[in-house]
């Protein structure tokens, strides 16, 4: 949740509940945003050759799920046995992610992350002297920062910004 939907969602839309802050703020943004798109943005050349890796899709969102779920909920549940098993999924299934992207790429195929951007110097996390180790670390703090100033101000039901 952002900021934002904490703040408008209870102050200024009267709003309450957590189930209706996304929808009352970042749908409608949404959905200007997607009739506008039409509009304002080019239209790209291309051959319509490009297909969609839905395998890599689906593997990379149970992935990320469960990497998510037991870090939001541990600490509230005490880190019970089952958050720590669920995050060793995760680790599995990002592994499993990479190996079918590869798979893709040596069939000729389109996979969702190719591997020369992988590849680039400093992308991966790298010895903290270099760059791809200090993209990590502030890419990291700034969504920390997010997370945390969304949590504060709808704990406290004010601005916190």
């Amino acid at each position: 949740m952002s900021v934002p939907v904490a703040v408008v969602g209870d102050r200024e839309l009267g709003v309450g509940g957590d189930v209706l802050h996304p929808l009352a703020v970042n749908v409608p943004i949404g959905l200007v945003l997607l009739l506008l798109s039409r509009r304002l943005l080019p239209v790209l050349p291309g051959d319509g050759s490009r297909r969609f890796d839905v395998v890599g899709l689906v593997v990379l969102a149970a992935a990320i799920g469960t990497l998510v779920v037991p870090l939001v909920l541990g600490h509230e549940l005490g880190w019970p046995v089952w958050g720590w098993v669920v995050l060793t999924v995760s680790a599995l299934l990002f592994a499993l992610f990479g190996l079918v992207e590869w798979r893709i790429a040596a069939r000729g195929g389109q996979p969702l992350i190719p591997g020369r951007v992988l590849r680039a110097p400093g992308l991966l996390p790298a010895p903290a002297r270099s760059s791809g180790a200090a993209l990590l670390v502030t890419c990291g703090a700034i969504a920390a920062a997010f997370v945390l100033a969304a949590v504060f101000a709808h704990r406290t039901r004010r601005a916190a910004v």
